[in-house]
């Protein structure tokens, strides 16, 4: 006779039962039943509209119809540009795209803040590892000669 193994799930509260212990460990990494975990996508909710496949092609049909500029809408300088979607619900709707350049564009989504106070919160604690350890004579000759072989040091 087989063994059963028996969990609660996280979102809806079943009791699912598994008869596999491979479904019982997926089940216990996520805590999720299997109707769940095909349901949420990288812990958020699934939503079709954000499938990266409808994504693509609404992307694609977007480009189609709506002419790519030469500057950005934003700057009104002449770079590369990316089609942002100004209400971030994906409609199928000409008049909730806009063609931004990289910069406006993390500007308006407001990925280059965040981006920012990433760096600034990694480079105000950063600490080498080697910080306070005196390096060998044997290892400051290996780099010299390392860097006279790649030329970086005549």
């Amino acid at each position: 006779m087989s063994k059963i193994y028996k969990l609660n799930c996280i979102i809806c509260g079943k009791d699912r039962i598994f008869k596999i212990k491979t479904d019982m460990i997926r089940h216990n990494k996520t805590g999720k039943c299997m109707d769940c975990f095909q349901k949420t996508k990288k812990g958020m909710l699934y939503n079709k509209k954000t499938n990266s496949n409808e994504l693509r092609s609404l992307h694609t049909w977007i480009k189609k119809r709506l002419k790519k500029p030469l500057e950005c809408y934003d700057c009104n300088l002449i770079k590369p540009l990316d089609l942002a979607n100004i209400s971030q619900e994906y409609k199928r709707d000409l008049n909730d795209w806009e063609w931004l350049c990289r910069s406006c564009h993390m500007k308006k989504d407001g990925r280059l803040y965040k981006l920012q106070l990433n760096h600034k919160l990694k480079v105000k604690g950063f600490v080498p590892w080697n910080k306070g350890i005196p390096m060998s004579q044997e290892t400051k000759n290996k780099m010299l000669n390392t860097k006279r072989e790649r030329g970086q040091i005549l």
